[in-house]
């Protein structure tokens, strides 16, 4: 007998794309109706696990859920379905780049809820224009889109993809540790007072938590001829773990902002990309926030985690970059890069903190290797190399605390209810859904007007 709990998997995969309070207007079969839940973008679904032909007889319950995809009631009924380990499986049609695709007289959205029955979910202090944060994503809902100008669409497909690959990553992290944010709070909220006030949580701190209370499930790295002994080997598992727990742990405990930035922002960050902006720290609007952006195909958008590090040890102040960038969202996906805060240019803080790396590296496997630092050498073409594409995302943290720039709810530019909240974000709301910002220079959200 199965032992799979379908809101609790339904609740971890859909996140705050989901209403659990919907109800569907008839009985369903037994063996789909705890399945059925209603997306904000596809209605009335059954969370199904597509089936490709590559399952296998056997297959585990971490490939079960890595395939779950919300599927319209009607299709599912019509295609047909069988019970794997407790899940749903059904055969659906599905493209690479334009996913699931089912009849749109399938969709349903039907009023069915608590709402419906006259007990209202928006809080009844919500000031006129705002909802609830659990309401927020609905201002996004892909049965919406009609109502919008074409050049529109964009901005709540951007919504719905980067809430879908945020919820990805946290359930990922929560599946690899679990309880690791609810615990790494408890000890924030004891320790945080010797910590400066932007730094959520040095990753030295995670990473001691993560070696006491989950060192079986930190990652595995090949390693094995790099010349280390396997306690090393671990330890640097931690240190990555780590670093992607401290990026979604700051953008978490924040609030969950993701921030756009505008397309004609681009040649300015390019621009400016060996600048390293004087006193970020002190100007630093959130503990972590997430920026996000369009990415082509079945990937829909791409994005960077940003946050201030504090290194305990070294008294030294980062900026952190967790890449976001591979085509799924993934974990194990999460490209670290850490920037000094040295040096007046992107180029001097790279060098830095390249230096440091490679030194603490020698240090571990026991080797005397002499960096060559000199012009045109291997390791200044490789600063260089890196500048130019880290120097974009070090501009992108310099215009989060610039004066000329406006950052306006998304919701807002469709006007539509909002959060509730102005840029940046003072208090830290109930509720798991991201909010998205755009931004802009002032003077372009001047012009639209």
């Amino acid at each position: 007998m199965s032992t799979v709990n379908p809101r609790e998997v339904i609740t971890r995969s859909l996140g705050a794309m989901v209403d659990l309070d919907r109800r569907y207007a008839r009985q369903l079969d037994p063996e789909i109706a705890p399945w059925h839940c209603y997306t904000l973008d596809g209605g009335h679904s059954i969370l199904v696990v597509l089936d490709h032909g590559k399952l296998g007889d056997r297959p585990t319950s971490k490939e079960l859920e890595d395939n779950l995809v919300p599927a319209p009631v009607k299709t599912v009924e019509r295609v047909g379905w069988r019970l794997v380990g407790g899940y749903v499986v059904c055969k659906l049609p599905y493209h690479p780049v334009l996913g699931l695709i089912t009849p749109e007289s399938d969709d349903e959205y039907g009023d069915t809820s608590s709402a419906a029955a006259g007990t209202s979910t928006a809080s009844p202090t919500s000031a006129p224009g705002t909802v609830e944060r659990s309401e927020y994503p609905k201002q996004f809902a892909k049965r919406r889109d009609a109502e919008l100008p074409d050049f529109y669409w964009w901005l709540p497909k951007l919504y719905r993809s980067t809430a879908a690959r945020l919820e990805k990553l946290e359930r990922q992290a929560e599946r690899q540790f679990p309880g690791i944010f609810d615990r790494l709070e408890a000890r924030r909220a004891q320790h945080a007072d010797t910590w400066p006030t932007w730094c959520w949580m040095p990753i030295g701190a995670v990473r001691a938590v993560l070696e006491h209370e989950y060192a079986a499930r930190v990652s595995n790295l090949p390693l094995t001829g790099a010349g280390l002994d396997p306690q090393q080997i671990a330890s640097m598992g931690s240190a990555g773990d780590a670093a992607k727990i401290a990026a979604i742990g700051a953008w978490r405990s924040a609030g969950r902002h993701a921030v756009n930035f505008h397309d004609s922002m681009t040649d300015t960050f390019e621009a400016q990309g060996d600048a390293l902006p004087l006193g970020l720290e002190e100007r630093w609007p959130l503990l972590g926030v997430y920026v996000t952006s369009e990415a082509g195909g079945k990937q829909g958008s791409a994005g960077c985690f940003l946050h201030l590090e504090w290194d305990e040890h070294e008294r030294r102040t980062e900026l952190r970059l967790m890449m976001d960038a591979q085509p799924t969202a993934a974990l194990a996906g999460l490209h670290a890069q850490p920037v000094f805060l040295a040096g007046h240019t992107v180029r001097e803080a790279l060098a830095e903190t390249w230096t440091a790396t490679l030194m603490r590296m020698n240090s571990m496997t026991g080797s005397d290797k002499i960096l060559d630092i000199s012009q045109g050498g291997e390791f200044d073409l490789l600063i260089r190399a890196q500048a130019q594409h880290v120097g974009v995302w070090v501009a992108v943290a310099a215009a989060l605390v610039d004066d000329d720039l406006l950052v306006r709810d998304a919701a807002e530019v469709l006007d539509r209810p909002t959060a509730g909240e102005t840029w940046p974000p003072k208090s830290k709301p109930a509720g798991k859904a991201p909010v998205l910002w755009a931004a802009a220079p002032r003077t372009l959200w001047e012009q639209d007007r």
